[in-house]
């Protein structure tokens, strides 16, 4: 029983590790461009684009998304509807948190087009919340898919399952 809750547990942690990361690295990404696109539309430009600078925003929110990795872990069997639509429903609720304390201030509001840089860096809480949830799904359904190998099929459980409503 014991060894048996500790497979549990370590494939929790392998797939949340995945989930983090692909996430995690996604969203570096594009806050990467979004960076960029404010610096273009800023009218005195004062950055240079580099594979240092990227890296460092990547690992910057590698290291952001940790805790709520693991919010979205916890709460993502309460989220209804298709893994498209968690992931939006995650994202926006991020949105809801922490949106208010990093739209509105500093170089989002001082540089560039301010309704454009808003809405770019919005979109990265609903990139994350998306891009977990479509990673997660695809990660259960793989595991689920290797556990099941080489056994019969369950002749109860042969119906096809119901689906959400997107």
């Amino acid at each position: 029983m014991r060894a048996m809750a500790l497979r549990t547990v370590a494939r929790w942690l392998r797939i949340a590790t995945k989930v983090w990361l692909v996430a995690g690295v996604t969203c570096g990404i594009g806050a990467r461009v979004a960076m960029r696109v404010v610096a273009l539309t800023d009218s005195t430009p004062g950055t240079v684009l580099t594979i240092g600078g990227t890296l460092g925003l990547v690992v910057f929110s590698l290291i952001a998304t940790v805790p709520i990795t693991l919010l979205f872990m916890t709460l993502r069997r309460r989220l209804i509807g298709s893994p498209f639509r968690r992931g939006l429903l995650f994202g926006a609720g991020l949105l809801g948190v922490v949106g208010p304390l990093f739209l509105t201030s500093g170089e989002i509001v001082e540089l560039g087009i301010p309704a454009l840089n808003a809405a770019m860096f919005a979109s990265l809480s609903l990139l994350w919340g998306v891009t977990a949830s479509l990673t997660l799904h695809r990660l259960e359904f793989r595991t689920r898919a290797s556990a099941n190998r080489g056994r019969t099929p369950d002749p109860v459980r042969l119906e096809e399952p119901a689906r959400h409503p997107v």
